[in-house]
């Protein structure tokens, strides 16, 4: 006989299978699954969010070390995909000293943003845009779970994983609501818009004017590899250290990078040493190789293990 909360994870994982089938697979957008409107969610940041442990908050990810290392005030760090800020509030809680600038296309966070801009003074800003391949107007999906908006999962990726989107669901249900029986899967879809890196440099009102760009954190489930293509040129011209989220388990991403002169690596402690590509780590870095000199000066980066790129991931 199962057991009450393997009676619920069946239960759960049978809707939130059909749901993201009928949407993504079939393209259907039945009434009753999708919602176009946010006015009865409750985004999840949001349920529990106090502005003042923004600013003082621990590091969320301790891979999130690694920004100790640049110091410099006048540079910046993009942060993309910024749900409510806990992504800023750990890269300055690890000591970073850089200016901040996030994007992050869900309109719901825009007050916990605007909070910490505020609380730091203005050494951290937000876009309410998405960053792709190029402008335009992409769909925005998230899934919702008992009416709250698991905005951590939002994407813009059309063809997202299924199989990892379902677990991470279903783990976000026992970790965070377990203690609220199954009521209600759904999607809340919306329409965002979306600019790459390179037409915003190139554009008027390009906000990387007179800032060095030091780091790139990117955290889009699964649309990494449209921002990436968006921002060629920038990435030549500003060479960042990147975090990318599932970086080092993506072949487009490697081979985007490599072409443009980056290596993996790989963190020890709050040093990066290169390496092969690490496919049991969330996070994969990456660092442009003319920057080592200056990473190992930094005591960033740590050469002593270089390993040549990998022909192959087995």
């Amino acid at each position: 006989m199962c057991s009450v909360d393997e009676q619920t994870e069946i239960l759960l994982r049978s809707e939130i299978r059909r749901v993201l089938s009928s949407f993504f697979d079939d393209r259907n957008a039945n009434y009753g699954e999708v919602l176009t409107s946010n006015a009865n969610v409750v985004f999840d940041g949001l349920r529990h969010w106090d502005p003042q442990k923004l600013s003082t908050a621990l590091v969320h990810d301790d891979d999130y070390v690694v920004f100790s290392h640049l110091r410099d005030k006048n540079s910046l760090v993009l942060d993309i995909g910024a749900h409510f800020g806990y992504s800023v509030a750990s890269i300055w809680a690890a000591g970073c000293k850089s200016r901040i600038l996030s994007f992050e296309p869900t309109l719901a966070y825009a007050e916990p943003l605007e909070s910490l801009n505020r609380l730091t003074y203005g050494r951290s800003s937000f876009l309410p845009v998405g960053l792709g391949r190029a402008f335009g107007i992409k769909q925005h999906v998230t899934p919702v779970l008992n009416g709250i908006a698991i905005g951590a999962l939002s994407t813009m990726n059309p063809q997202p994983d299924l199989q990892s989107l379902e677990k991470n669901i279903v783990d976000y249900f026992f970790q965070h609501i377990k203690a609220d029986v199954f009521q209600q899967f759904r999607l809340l879809i919306s329409e965002v818009t979306v600019r790459s890196l390179d037409e915003l440099a190139a554009s008027p009102d390009n906000p990387f004017k007179d800032a060095a760009v030091s780091a790139i954190k990117i955290d889009v489930e699964g649309y990494e590899v449209e921002v990436l293509l968006g921002g060629t040129y920038f990435l030549q011209q500003h060479k960042p250290l990147l975090l990318v989220e599932n970086g080092h388990k993506n072949l487009d991403i490697v081979a985007i990078l490599e072409p443009l002169g980056y290596r993996p690596a790989k963190r020890i402690g709050r040093t990066l040493v290169p390496s092969a590509l690490q496919l049991n780590s969330l996070n994969g870095f990456f660092y442009h190789q003319a920057n080592e000199a200056l990473y190992e000066g930094l005591g960033l980066l740590e050469r002593d293990a270089d390993l040549a790129w990998p022909e192959c991931i087995d």
